[in-house]
């Protein structure tokens, strides 16, 4: 029988909720944003998790849009534990891509009933993630440029002794000749 290396450890409720707290801003953003992209239904389809799982909806194209919001989440949830630079592409390409397809479904397609007053708030939102997560890149790009190296290279062998091959003409002269 196969067994687990150790104890599996849950974190406990105040644990989390600690765990939670002690997320940074970006973190919480899109881990809550991708979660609610899996879970909640959104203009394009129903709760996305459900939508893919649901084996007697017949309806192909429903699914496809369920699978690309299921995807689009969890790009999201996994950027939201990467640094800035990850996240602003990782993230911001999922975030463009609903932004892409909700305008054209909506606006386009006109597959949305009344599109302009569902559609605006979310592309908003999603329009102004995208920016945050680019502008929170660029900054820890120009922070990290602007910074100095951490510690300067240091020579691995000695400086040749004096005499020796490693000097320069003028000085290989004056020591040659004789002191007058």
């Amino acid at each position: 029988a196969l067994r687990a290396p150790g104890p599996v450890r849950f974190l406990a409720p105040p644990a989390a909720i600690v765990a939670a707290v002690l997320m940074s801003l970006r973190t919480k953003v899109l881990f809550f944003s991708g979660l609610m992209d899996v879970l909640v239904p959104n203009p394009l389809t129903a709760s996305p998790l459900l939508r893919v799982a649901d084996t007697q909806f017949l309806s192909k194209k429903k699914r496809g849009w369920a699978w690309l919001y299921l995807a689009c989440g969890l790009m999201k949830m996994h950027s939201a534990f990467l640094g800035p630079k990850e996240a602003s592409g990782i993230a911001g390409w999922a975030v463009a891509l609903q932004v892409v397809a909700m305008a054209a479904e909506g606006f386009f397609h006109r597959s949305i009933p009344r599109a302009t007053k569902v559609l605006p708030g979310t592309i908003f939102f999603n329009a102004s993630l995208w920016i945050w997560l680019q502008v929170a890149a660029w900054r820890s790009v120009r922070r990290t440029l602007a910074s100095p190296p951490t510690s300067m290279p240091t020579p691995t062998a000695p400086p040749p002794p004096s005499g020796t091959k490693g000097q320069d003409d003028s000085t290989a002269r004056a020591s040659s000749s004789p002191a007058r």
